[in-house]
């Protein structure tokens, strides 16, 4: 299998500005789907540390079209997998699948993104869920370590000196309204998608595959992906902060977030 290149990928866009790009293996009979929404706790304050990760995970939790166990159901019957998680500056979605299963893959994707109801008993559950994990975060010399040289290394107020997951006191206060008006401030804005899809040859040609994968997309049940696209604003301006000093011998690993090459 050759290396992925521009001449066999395809750069695809549709009429809202999602770009789609495509590439076939023709190896492998499966398809592997990326997407990214341009929104994460870079997004969030302080006090709600957390919120953006606690929204994107509780995106599948349950639609109107879908309860939480229809949509894994669903998806596990025909051996697929999917998941959304927020990052940092973005949040991200993805599944992998058959190539002839394609079709429920990406509806039920459409239908997660675009239609989620936050289940209120569903919400309690995930807020448990994390929680359990922030506890377990206490016990990790690893993960303790990180959270410490970003509070010390960025300043109090700038996203990257606080956790992506938030803190047991800030997660416990969010609220079920306070996902949803993320979710419908931020995240239904889709400000920026770039979806990639990787798998099988479906016709003779790129230009046919293209326009093979296009009618998959517009033929969902979910109004063909027709999510608005505003104009980026540029990202915010934090003051530069003096440097901490920790005394005596220290060993340190160093894992910190930076700006993207885009940028």
């Amino acid at each position: 299998m050759s290396i992925p290149g521009p001449e066999d990928i395809v750069r695809w866009e549709l009429p809202n500005g999602i770009v789609v790009l495509v590439r076939e293996n023709h190896a492998s009979p499966s398809v592997v789907i990326s997407g990214y929404l341009q929104v994460g706790s870079y997004d969030e304050t302080d006090e709600q540390a957390g919120l953006a990760a606690f929204t994107g995970s509780a995106l599948a939790r349950g639609t109107t079209r879908r309860t939480f166990d229809q949509i894994y159901e669903e998806v596990e019957s025909v051996g697929a997998s999917f998941g959304i998680s927020a990052g940092v500056h973005h949040t991200g979605c993805g599944a992998k699948s058959l190539a002839e299963d394609l079709p429920l893959v990406l509806d039920v994707l459409a239908d997660v993104l675009r239609n989620p109801v936050f289940p209120p008993e569903e919400v309690e559950k995930l807020r448990g869920e994390i929680l359990t994990n922030l506890e377990e975060r206490t016990h990790d010399t690893r993960r303790m370590a990180g959270l410490t040289f970003r509070e010390l290394a960025y300043p109090p107020g700038h996203p990257y000196s606080r956790s992506r997951i938030g803190y047991p006191e800030t997660v416990s206060a969010l609220t079920r309204d306070d996902l949803v008006a993320f979710y419908q401030g931020w995240v239904n804005d889709y400000q920026e998608m770039m979806k990639t899809l990787w798998g099988p040859a479906y016709t003779a040609s790129m230009d046919q595959s293209l326009e093979a994968v296009s009618k998959i997309i517009e033929h969902t049940s979910t109004a063909a992906w027709d999510f608005v696209k505003p104009v980026l604003e540029n990202l915010k301006s934090y003051p530069d902060a003096a440097q901490k000093i920790m005394s005596g011998d220290q060993d340190a690993l160093v894992e910190m977030y930076s700006l993207f090459r885009k940028n």
